[in-house]
């Protein structure tokens, strides 16, 4: 079994720097340019901060560079609302909706956590066969 991807975290594991990535190694401090990076760039703009980072191992056999950001947005102020609703995502129920009227809807998930269930059993035949692809 070889691993498929890495984790890293920012300034510790890695730096951006214009249209490079640096990441550090047990080799020392890599640098690889960030492929499509004028689309990109609206990201890197000083706006955005940030998070963790992967670095996958495709099939092909190229690494690609993953890249988690976050922004802070101000919050829009409502005014004509007259209902508002509460969303939560839970682990007994797959969501929990609830309004100011006091009504509510539970969401189970039953068939998603079967499915999960399914292809996680079917993960574990196939890694213990040594499938390559599981």
């Amino acid at each position: 079994f070889s691993p498929s991807s890495m984790t890293f975290s920012y300034k510790r594991d890695f730096v951006i720097d214009e249209d490079t990535v640096k990441i550090t190694t047990i080799n020392g401090r890599k640098a690889y340019s960030i492929l499509n990076y004028e689309h990109a760039k609206q990201y890197f703009d000083g706006s955005w901060k940030y998070q963790a980072s992967k670095v996958v191992k495709h099939k092909d056999g190229d690494y690609y560079f993953h890249l988690s950001i976050e922004k802070e947005v101000p919050d829009k102020e409502i005014t004509d609302a007259s209902t508002f609703m509460g969303i939560d995502v839970g682990m007994n129920y797959l969501a929990v909706a609830s309004t100011t009227d006091k009504k509510c809807s539970f969401f189970a998930g039953g068939e998603i956590k079967n499915l999960r269930n399914q292809y996680k059993s079917m993960r574990k035949r196939l890694q213990s066969k040594g499938t390559l692809s599981a």
